[in-house]
């Protein structure tokens, strides 16, 4: 599961990675409208336009933060003082987790998305409870 785990957050950068270059592309554009907006007093649509844009902003962000808890999880995995049938299912709830809560962000459903987080917080939680029995 470690490397699979390793794996999947590697290629999981790359997808954030693709995002932020997206982003990247379409930054200049997106200031110059909002300068443009903002000009004309035009705040409702330079509000949702600015929302829209760092929201995207923030489903990069997470999905890189997602994968690199992956890798440093991976690195442990094998340490963790846990049935292995459990240690398999931190594994699998952090590459489905992060996989729902990217996708569920990019469509902007928010029940999913904390469905996501739940899964994704109890993996990390069993990560370090099999940490702490490791080393006590």
């Amino acid at each position: 599961m470690s490397d699979l785990l390793q794996i999947f957050g590697f290629t999981w950068m790359l997808v954030s990675a693709l995002i932020g270059l997206y982003l990247g592309v379409k930054h200049l554009g997106v200031a110059e409208r909002l300068e443009a907006l903002a000009n004309t007093g035009q705040l409702a649509e330079y509000h949702h336009l600015h929302t829209a844009f760092r929201w995207t902003v923030t489903v990069h962000a997470h999905g890189f933060l997602f994968s690199v808890v992956c890798v440093l999880v991976s690195v442990v995995l094998p340490r963790l003082a846990l049935a292995p049938m459990v240690v398999n299912a931190v594994g699998i709830g952090l590459m489905v987790s992060t996989v729902i809560w990217t996708s569920a962000a990019l469509a902007r459903f928010r029940p999913m998305m904390g469905l996501a987080d739940v899964g994704f917080l109890v993996a990390i939680a069993t990560t370090a409870i099999g940490l702490g029995r490791a080393f006590s």
